[in-house]
């Protein structure tokens, strides 16, 4: 999921998430000049991934962002309304 299709998915969670809400995104997150450009297991340019930073930019705003620890070019982010 990219540019609008991404943003549109944070609008559903900002519009129905209320103060308190814990949200989990879990998925495979990396720049993506850091993974190769083609693998048949794990991530690859040909996935499409939010990019470091980009959750902040989507979420921070309105929640608290914790990010837990993950496999390599993977996050796992618990995010709570404020």
């Amino acid at each position: 999921m990219t540019g609008a299709p991404r943003e549109g998915m944070a609008r559903a969670v900002h519009r129905y998430a209320r103060p308190g809400t814990v949200f989990v995104l879990w998925c495979s997150h990396a720049r993506r000049e850091d993974v190769p450009r083609f693998r048949f297991a794990g991530v690859s340019k040909m996935h499409s991934m939010p990019e470091p930073g980009e959750e902040e930019t989507l979420f921070g705003r309105e929640f608290t962002i914790e990010r837990l620890d993950s496999p390599e070019h993977t996050a796992c982010f618990v995010m709570t309304k404020k």
